[in-house]
């Protein structure tokens, strides 16, 4: 088991890079938000700053090593999706399955044909990422309601990489 954490910026809408210690307090790598052009900023900046979630992640070396852009069709509306590319999962789609807000719920299909599923409880500080059999790949929790707020990812095996964990994490809090 592995424990990094990085502090969540005050303002959602903020497109700065956010740094991912691990437990000596070295960087690991970094991720942060962006627009792939002027007309999702400026809608996003209109409608809500989590109308439109792109996010791209950097290695220490500052390589890029995930990248997830949201789908921006007529069947998004209904029910949100992204699609990525990883360097440890390849290609992959990440589908909102959330019935109400207050259990939000995703599921990320890889191109290999795996399945993870992205869950939260009410009123529970803990996000859970779990296989296809149930086990628990990484628990994220945070320390206070109120940001900034330090969120700590516990990696339970190496299946996923911390950094796609985070990535995944940043757009789930984002979206709920």
């Amino acid at each position: 088991m592995t424990l990094y954490r990085y502090k969540f910026p005050f303002y959602k809408g903020s497109t700065k890079s956010i740094d991912l210690f691990d437990e000596q307090q070295e960087i690991v790598g970094s991720f942060q938000r962006y627009y792939r052009g002027i007309f999702q900023n400026v809608l996003d900046w209109i409608i809500g700053s989590d109308f439109i979630i792109n996010v791209r992640v950097k290695d220490a070396t500052n390589e890029l090593c995930c990248e997830l852009k949201e789908n921006m069709n007529l069947k998004s509306w209904l029910r949100t999706s992204w699609s990525g590319h990883s360097s440890n999962l390849g290609d992959f789609s990440l589908i909102d399955k959330s019935k109400i807000k207050t259990e939000p719920r995703m599921e990320l299909h890889t191109s290999s044909g795996g399945k993870y599923f992205i869950r939260k409880h009410f009123s529970d500080r803990r996000t859970f990422i779990l296989n296809e059999t149930g086990v628990t790949l990484a628990e994220i929790s945070y320390d206070k309601l109120l940001p900034p707020q330090t969120i700590m990812i516990e990696l339970k095996t190496e299946e996923l990489h911390v950094l796609e964990v985070a990535a995944i994490y940043y757009l789930f809090t984002m979206k709920y």
